[in-house]
């Protein structure tokens, strides 16, 4: 999937509305031993080494304000068209670890999001029982006592 990667290369991981997709990625640039980022913090928590995107969550609320206007009797088109006004630094401490990577302390000081630890799945595959399609993230998808959610 990644082709020809070598040591000193990172990869910049598209976004991808099929999570399989960037598992594999993930999967393989922790095989090849290469850093990958990601736009969107969640991948992070997964084992990707960093990211910098915008907090889906704060633009769901940030979306609300424009919405509750129009609801009001605003018209829309009197209604400004807002971008993101929060982006969020992800880092993933223990990927960098694993990777040999020391992170800078000023990209740790701007991360909003630090992990210190791999995801079950990332970190030993026998530790968690889950399908990768689960993300395993719930504990009713996942039997295995072993695993650390």
């Amino acid at each position: 999937m990644l082709g020809e990667v070598r040591r000193d290369d990172a990869v910049l991981a598209p976004e991808s509305s099929n999570p399989d997709i960037t598992i594999a990625i993930i999967e393989q640039s922790q095989a090849l031993r290469v850093p990958a980022v990601f736009g969107t913090a969640l991948w992070v928590g997964y084992g990707g080494l960093m990211s910098y995107g915008p907090d889906y969550y704060a633009q769901g609320v940030q979306a609300a304000a424009p919405v509750a206007k129009i609801l009001r009797g605003a018209r829309p088109q009197d209604v400004s068209v807002e971008g993101a006004e929060k982006i969020d630094l992800a880092v993933n401490l223990k990927t960098a670890e694993l990777l040999g990577l020391s992170v800078p302390r000023k990209i740790l000081f701007r991360a909003s999001a630090r992990w210190r630890r791999a995801h079950p799945w990332a970190r030993d595959r026998a530790s968690c029982a889950a399908p990768r399609r689960a993300l395993c993230r719930s504990s009713a998808r996942c039997p295995g006592r072993r695993c650390s959610r």
